[in-house]
């Protein structure tokens, strides 16, 4: 070989070895202020609490029995509320089942994911209250270097009064505020 051939090879090689530590480094801004970031832009036709969710002062009512957790992939680059209907998204829900799929936006890797705490429903003021938990990658944990659109999708069974409702979503996280998205719904039989 000569001495051209074995530079370029060198060359090759540390290249090579970089590419692969760029790609198992982490990401170089703090997740938390990219949470921050991410869920302060509201999605149309879903509100999103101004105040701190302790601010608010909810009835949640009673436990809601008639739901089960679902798959759904809502790929959404802010925190989004929307409600399907036999997989097409609506305002006007007539009959059950329907879904309500939340997304908690768009992630810049992996390593998170959305779990269900807790349904409640207030029937006399026509609420739905879905509280949420957005599990975030710990330092130095390997996740996806890709961006990702954790999601949750609950389908509701119980037969509702004929009325326009409003579901109230609540997502805690650690180290970050929780966040509070409102989205209205017009039911019928």
């Amino acid at each position: 070989m000569t001495t051209t051939q074995i530079i370029l090879v060198i060359s090759l090689i540390v290249v090579a070895v970089g590419s692969v530590f760029f790609l198992l480094s982490p990401p170089l801004q703090s997740e938390t202020k990219v949470e921050q970031e991410v869920m302060q832009e509201p999605t149309q036709g879903v509100e999103i609490g101004e105040k701190p969710v302790e601010a608010y002062n909810f009835d949640k009512g009673e436990s809601m029995e008639n739901y089960k957790v679902v798959d759904c992939y809502y790929k959404s680059q802010t925190p989004d509320v929307i409600i399907k209907k036999d997989d097409v998204e609506v305002n006007n829900v007539s009959g059950v089942p329907f879904v309500v799929c939340i997304s908690a936006g768009e992630r810049k890797t992996g390593g998170y994911d959305l779990s269900l705490n807790d349904i409640r429903i207030n029937k006399d003021n026509f609420q739905i209250f879905i509280d949420l938990f957005l599990k975030v990658p710990v330092k130095g944990e390997m996740v996806t270097q890709a961006f990702t659109y954790p999601s949750i999708a609950v389908e509701i069974n119980e037969v509702l009064d004929v009325g326009e409702w409003e579901v109230i979503v609540t997502i805690e996280q650690k180290n970050g505020e929780p966040l509070l998205l409102r989205k209205n719904f017009t039911f019928s039989n």
